[in-house]
């Protein structure tokens, strides 16, 4: 499966300037990828209509409250919503969280969502991979002076990955991407404002979960994990 990161849109205020001519299965923006397009743009038949695999993220109105969305608009036509659950410290002061996680089809393969922060908590990748995802999509939108992607994406991210048996593609806006391996290798990583492709093959993550002795999930205990229970291990 190929996939096309764009690491940041500050050179592409259109997606069909990076999807035009790429031959990529899968197209993933960073979280508020869309900010500052119309409101109602992730609904349109404009988004449809490029017949893509499409995940990018925007602030999304609805009534009189605003959700940050993370959205995958399928080479098929249909659109499919995960809205953040675990909100910034002041992102609550603009932002309604979401109540469910999400795992979202995509060129046979299942996608998993955690916005930003949320990858900074191991069980929500669990639960994720929990429902299937074989891929997880950490989108960010997290300025330089919150400190270096690479040094901070470097200390957690591969355990992401590692301990899942799951692919990892982090992309932030403000520039930085990440690709990891199912058994925690960096496969590319990129701090400049472009777009990046890469192949990936998910038969190595299943291939990894069949196996019992990296299969570490499986052997969760929730009667010993106490309050952990609760995420449904």
């Amino acid at each position: 499966m190929k996939l096309n990161i764009c690491i940041s849109t500050q050179k592409h205020n259109k997606i069909e300037d990076v999807i035009s001519g790429n031959s990529a299965d899968i197209f993933v923006f960073p979280e508020l990828a869309l900010t500052g397009q119309k409101d109602n743009y992730i609904g349109s038949e404009e988004i449809k209509s490029y017949q893509e695999n499409v995940f990018l993220g925007a602030a999304v109105k609805e009534g009189n409250e605003i959700f940050n969305e993370y959205i995958l608009s399928s080479k098929g036509g249909e659109i499919y919503r995960y809205r953040k659950t675990h909100l910034g410290e002041k992102e609550s002061d603009y932002y309604v969280a979401g109540n469910s996680l999400s795992v979202m089809k995509a060129n046979d393969v299942a996608f998993g969502i955690a916005l930003c922060i949320e990858s900074h908590i191991p069980e929500i990748s669990k639960v994720l991979c929990e429902k299937g995802a074989e891929v997880l999509i950490f989108p960010f939108a997290t300025p330089r002076v919150c400190g270096s992607r690479k040094e901070i994406w470097n200390k957690y991210l591969p355990a992401r990955a590692y301990d899942n048996n799951a692919y990892v593609i982090a992309t932030n806006l403000y520039g930085g991407m990440m690709v990891i391996s199912p058994s925690g290798e960096v496969l590319i990583e990129n701090y400049a404002d472009e777009t990046i492709t890469i192949e990936i093959d998910t038969e190595e993550v299943r291939k990894r979960r069949a196996k019992n002795k990296l299969n570490y999930n499986s052997r969760l205990k929730p009667e010993v994990l106490g309050k952990v229970k609760k995420y449904g291990f």
